[in-house]
């Protein structure tokens, strides 16, 4: 594959955010809801895992299940959006207060799906508060406390070293979007390498990726639940 010179990739970047801008209230709040209600399901695997496996690097590697069903199903997200959409203000296709409303409304989905996610999973973890939290809902409960109570107890210096991690965190987001469109410009297609998405597929169980002409990839499908489509059998898509 041929690389892109990167004012191909910052072009596509500004395309990319001029878009973003143009929707609408009720299309973000809708994408952002499902993106927040995406990674909180991402987030309680990964959990769910590092409790069962007792290794958190396994929690680590399934987590990004959720950013990749964001990226592949076209959502939003808020970090994101944040290194995506200031491109169309800087190019004149936007305006400040574009800009800003794009940011609340997406803000505004992803808590609305993380919350409603959250109320479901503690729900389902606790017999609707009939029983005492344990196991993932343990761990869970433990790193809320950690991220609030812990920087807490250092005043200040909490506050500043939770606000340097998350800002290292969306650095590590905006690469992830531009991944995404760097391939998009240059390929006019997004591509998921096997590697990556099998294995988060295997992990809900019941996967089956299958070519558009309905050629098997040679692994047999338990339940049905997940179809994943590839254009040929070397490249799952």
């Amino acid at each position: 594959m041929d690389s892109l010179k990167p004012a191909d990739i910052v072009e596509s970047m500004v395309t990319s955010g001029i878009a973003k801008v143009g929707l609408g209230p009720f299309d973000l709040l809708v994408r952002g809801a499902l993106s927040g209600a995406l990674l909180g399901f991402a987030t309680s695997l990964a959990v769910g895992a590092s409790v069962q496996t007792g290794q958190p690097i396994v929690g680590a590697l399934i987590f990004p299940v959720g950013f990749v069903m964001i990226v592949l199903l076209g959502l939003e997200l808020v970090t994101g959006s944040f290194a995506i959409v200031p491109l169309a203000l800087l190019r004149g296709r936007a305006s400040p207060a574009a800009v800003l409303v794009n940011w609340s409304w997406v803000f505004a989905g992803n808590l609305i799906g993380s919350l409603i996610y959250a109320a479901l999973l503690a729900i389902a973890l606790t017999m609707a508060g009939q029983i005492a939290p344990t196991g993932v809902a343990a761990a869970i409960i433990k790193i809320a406390e950690a991220k609030t109570l812990g920087y807490a107890h250092f005043g200040t210096a909490g506050m500043i070293t939770v606000f340097v991690k998350a800002m290292l965190c969306n650095w590590m987001v905006c690469l992830g979007v531009e991944f995404h469109l760097h391939d998009r410009a240059d390929r006019r297609r997004l591509d998921a390498d096997p590697d990556l998405l099998r294995p988060r597929l295997r992990t809900l169980r019941g996967e089956h990726v299958r070519h558009p002409r309905g050629d098997a990839d040679g692994r047999q499908c338990q339940h049905g639940r997940l179809v994943a489509v590839e254009r040929n059998p070397r490249h799952s898509g």
